[in-house]
């Protein structure tokens, strides 16, 4: 088997553990820190690219423990003389030209490398093959020298690309990865009637539909963004079905109509004058109880933490099952996992 590690989203290391296993053959899971899991398994790099609640992943060429005060010196040298590297990289690359860069990460953050010592290791890397390319602006794959908070390091070959979300999505919409999560946490099967009334760009049910499903519902109160969303998720059957929903105010819904709710209230409403927000996670809260069926779920994303803490507590059939701090776009969140008793 060989060995890989991945990085994903703060704060749901548990969720995504557990998920990696379900999602992959043979894994064994070596570490789990914030946002990282080293694993090995015997499926294929294609097979790790296929899932959708990680962000990178990596084939791990070495972990390295014991760095001095310079780190990425540190792994620069293991990379230059380390065999085994050398070794896997030769077997790799095949087929057609492959063009690489080669970068450094310091507790999350890109960092610069020695010019001299970085355009060493550059003709290394190509004289291993003539198929390696150097091209640190396009390349098709990296190797990442990552120095983790922990106190260790990693000397990675990353394989994905997720591209730049933030130049993709729009303003308020979620990242897919963070979307994926969240349905994961709802617990999916193939019975599910699924609903998420603050749909927007469609981040959540657009990620819901790689679970099996019964039916999956999106709504806004937004027609514009209804519209929109209704060419994204268009099927030519009523399994995806796009409406225009008000969350406080669900009348369309029948009681014990649906099994389960995955939503991201919007944060910017909040900010809003006059916009009572007690009042209206009230109402939502109310109408979520009333329309979902007992032992359905609800999860929620959302910044406004303390307040939903304390609103829930109103509703005796809403259960708190379990709660995760994470970070959105830099601000604190949380999500909530209710179960309707």
């Amino acid at each position: 088997m060989i060995s890989y590690y991945s990085t994903f989203i703060t704060g749901f290391g548990a969720v995504v553990k557990s998920a990696l296993i379900n999602s992959l053959k043979n894994v064994k899971v070596e570490l789990l820190a914030d946002g990282l899991i080293v694993y090995k398994t015997s499926s294929s790099p294609n097979a790790i690219q296929k899932i959708k609640f990680l962000n990178n992943s990596f084939v791990l060429l070495k972990k390295v423990d014991n760095l001095t005060a310079d780190p990425i010196n540190d792994m620069m040298q293991i990379f230059l003389y380390e065999h085994k590297i050398e070794n896997y990289i030769r077997r790799s690359i095949k087929g057609k030209r492959v063009k690489f860069r080669i970068r450094a990460s310091i507790k999350n953050q890109f960092v610069s490398i020695d010019k001299d010592v970085l355009k060493k290791l550059e003709k290394k890397v190509e004289k291993i093959s003539e198929k390696l390319q150097l091209d640190r602006s396009l390349p098709d794959i990296e190797f990442l020298l990552n120095v983790r908070s922990e106190g260790f390091g990693l000397i990675g070959l990353r394989f994905t690309h997720r591209g730049n979300y933030e130049k993709i999505l729009e303003k308020g919409e979620i990242y897919p990865a963070l979307a994926s999560i969240l349905c994961l946490i709802s617990e999916p099967n193939k019975n599910d009637i699924f609903l998420d009334p603050f749909a927007g760009y469609g981040s959540i049910p657009k990620q819901r539909t790689f679970f099996p499903f019964k039916q999956i519902i999106a709504g806004d109160k937004d027609e514009k963004l209804v519209m929109d969303l209704s060419k994204k998720l268009w099927t030519r059957d009523d399994k995806v079905v796009v409406n225009r929903v008000d969350a406080y105010d669900l009348k369309d819904f029948k009681e014990d109509s649906i099994s389960k709710i995955v939503t991201d209230p919007p944060w910017g409403l909040y900010n809003a004058k006059n916009f009572d927000v007690n009042k209206y996670y009230s109402m939502m809260l109310q109408e979520f109880c009333r329309i979902v069926r007992p032992k359905g779920l609800v999860v929620i994303l959302t910044a406004q933490k303390e307040l939903l803490e304390t609103i829930h507590l109103k509703f005796v059939e809403l259960e708190l099952m379990e709660k995760y701090n994470t970070l959105v776009s830099g601000k604190k969140a949380g999500v909530y996992k209710f179960q309707i008793k």
